[in-house]
């Protein structure tokens, strides 16, 4: 998920194994396929994978399993991304940052639909 592929699953019985960190890429690589292939336009990926001993944003973070991006318009146009991050039924976390914070959150954690403020 980054480049060199300098972020690869570490063993953690906290935030899964191996296998299912992949498995959660490869989840989340496909809902960002959706989302890009609606905005038609380029997507800049600000955050993706965060193993665990990184120690970066919250305790609970989606990050850490794999089931996050944080993403930003490459075009400048936040409002029509979030439409189509909205519009994709599989992304369940919505972090509303937008311009301001220079992203948006998008995840697919198990259960409902969420949106939150940073």
């Amino acid at each position: 998920m980054t480049k060199g592929l300098t972020r690869l699953p570490m063993s953690t019985s906290d935030f899964g194994s191996d296998e299912q960190v992949v498995k959660n890429m490869i989840a989340m690589a496909k809902v960002f396929s959706k989302v890009r292939s609606k905005f038609d336009s380029p997507i800049g990926i600000n955050s993706a994978y965060r193993p665990p001993n990184l120690k970066i944003g919250s305790s609970r973070s989606q990050h850490k399993y794999a089931r996050a991006l944080d993403v930003r318009p490459l075009n400048g146009d936040y409002s029509k991304l979030l439409d189509v991050i909205k519009s994709v039924p599989e992304i369940k976390g919505i972090g509303l940052a937008g311009a301001s914070k220079g992203f948006w959150h998008m995840d697919i954690r198990p259960g409902s639909r969420i949106s939150f403020r940073y």
